[in-house]
């Protein structure tokens, strides 16, 4: 049995859909099946893609 990184004492219960990583369900609290680290990742790449399409729309560049 694989052990979580994060928390050594718990068992690998799921694989992040995007990175393969094995997470314990302490880890990650629904059931969308992508790990904290990645979920942050597309949270900080959604923030930036809106701020810059609410310029462009703001300001008229396209």
């Amino acid at each position: 049995m694989e052990r979580c990184d994060r928390h050594p004492e718990k068992t690998i219960t799921g694989r992040c859909r995007i990175c393969s990583q094995g997470f314990c369900p302490e880890c990650i609290g629904c059931r969308i099946q992508i790990c904290p680290g990645c979920l942050y990742k597309g949270l900080v790449v959604a923030l930036v893609a809106m701020v810059l399409i609410s310029y462009t729309v703001w300001f008229g560049i396209l």
